[in-house]
């Protein structure tokens, strides 16, 4: 199943389909979504009934026609899948820094109410910030880019996500994170720079519990893959051995399981 990729045949397939089915057929347009989806409904180890596994893809659905999302649907599967398959007597919270318009948040916000889990979002609000982070000589992500207001993401998680299972943190990584204490189950960046990296990193990664999983959404970003193969950085700066980054070199959305410190 694929969506009509001329411009006339997507604007006319959406003004004549109901909404819902619009929703639908984006929903299932790449083979790789539509590959993850078969996959989610069908995993046992996710402790998620078959009805609440279809109305939580649906509401993702719905969510993808009505904010800018800048993820695929199997990114957004692979990170409730680790979610949904954490015990429930594991402690912590879900972490997502970076949130643009608000469409992942939204999604994740569903995911911590059907886990009864709090879900704490950090962002400027205003977009990347100032940086020297070049490519030939180019900025690779201007200042302001890839914005969205505090009022914008809350209105959004609150017409399609679960607001009451959000808190917002407003401000640059160093300076919000640093203050942050909770213990963290899942935690999912989105940030484009390898200094917000570092500063996510940084704070977060000490305060996974373990069998806890970190997503970057970075990880094909020559910058930011230097900072997660910095075994120096993970010696001095975050306080522990280099992990196994799961993906690596290889995968846009990457991971770490968070276990046992080695001594």
């Amino acid at each position: 199943m694929r969506v009509p990729r001329a411009p006339w045949v997507k604007r006319f397939a959406k003004a004549v389909l109901p909404t819902w089915l619009w929703g639908l057929l984006r929903f299932l347009s790449s083979p790789g979504d539509r590959r993850a989806i078969a996959n989610f409904l069908r995993r046992r180890d996710l402790r998620l009934s078959l009805s609440t596994r279809v109305r939580l893809l649906l509401r993702m659905s719905w969510i993808s026609v009505h904010v800018p999302c800048a993820h695929t649907e199997k990114e957004m599967l692979e990170v409730l899948s680790a979610l949904f398959s954490l015990p429930p007597d594991q402690p912590g919270v879900i972490v997502e820094a970076g949130c643009f318009k608000g469409g992942s948040a939204a999604k994740f916000s569903l995911g911590a109410r059907i886990s009864g889990r709090h879900l704490h979002l950090f962002d400027s609000f205003i977009g990347i910030p100032e940086n020297r982070e070049l490519n030939e000589n180019r900025l690779l992500f201007p200042v302001g880019s890839w914005a969205g207001s505090e009022e914008e993401v809350r209105r959004n998680i609150a017409r399609y996500g679960e607001i009451s299972a959000c808190s917002f943190h407003h401000g640059w990584f160093e300076e919000t994170l640093k203050h942050f204490h909770e213990p963290v189950a899942v935690a999912y960046l989105d940030v484009d720079l390898a200094a917000s990296t570092h500063a996510c990193l940084k704070y977060l990664y000490p305060r996974m519990t373990e069998g806890g999983t970190l997503f970057s959404q970075d990880g094909h970003l020559p910058l930011v893959q230097a900072v997660l193969a910095d075994t120096r950085f993970w010696e001095q700066v975050v306080g522990c051995p280099i992990p196994t980054v799961e993906g690596l070199g290889t995968r846009k959305l990457v991971h770490i399981v968070k276990t046992a410190t080695r001594s």
